[in-house]
């Protein structure tokens, strides 16, 4: 699967998680991949999403 990563401009903090209160928006630069970007951070509150029970998280697909 192909996932659409998004950071904010001038952050190394990946996100992937729509769901993520810190997902951006607007102002973001994007990876398409399906590893994780090179380089940079994954966001903690995504990662706590995609581990959770109930599989909170909801990737946006390429």
């Amino acid at each position: 699967m192909i996932i659409e990563y998004r950071k904010k401009k001038g952050s190394d903090e990946w996100h992937f998680c729509t769901k993520c209160p810190n997902y951006p928006t607007e102002d973001y630069e994007t990876w398409c991949g399906a590893t994780r970007p090179p380089g940079g951070k994954m966001c903690e509150e995504c990662i706590l999403l995609e581990e959770s029970d109930q599989h909170d998280c909801e990737p946006k697909i390429c």
